[in-house]
């Protein structure tokens, strides 16, 4: 796996991420707190996925402190 391919921090509490799998099924989970992402079959949409809606999130917090 790429550094491109990593998934980002969890876009509620920033804590680290993990991939996880079930039947095939990906899915982005976080270490700390209950965000799951939703599933997929192929694992690097699933990563994609997650980096657009983790990466939208800090923006937006980035712009409430200016």
């Amino acid at each position: 796996m790429t550094a491109d391919e990593k998934p980002d921090s969890c876009p509620f509490c920033g804590s680290e991420t993990e991939i996880v799998s079930s039947n095939y099924v990906y899915q982005v989970s976080c270490v700390h707190c209950l965000y799951l992402s939703e599933g997929c079959t192929n694992e690097k949409a699933v990563i994609a996925a997650h980096n657009r809606v983790a990466r939208a999130g800090r923006a937006t917090e980035s712009k409430k402190g200016e």
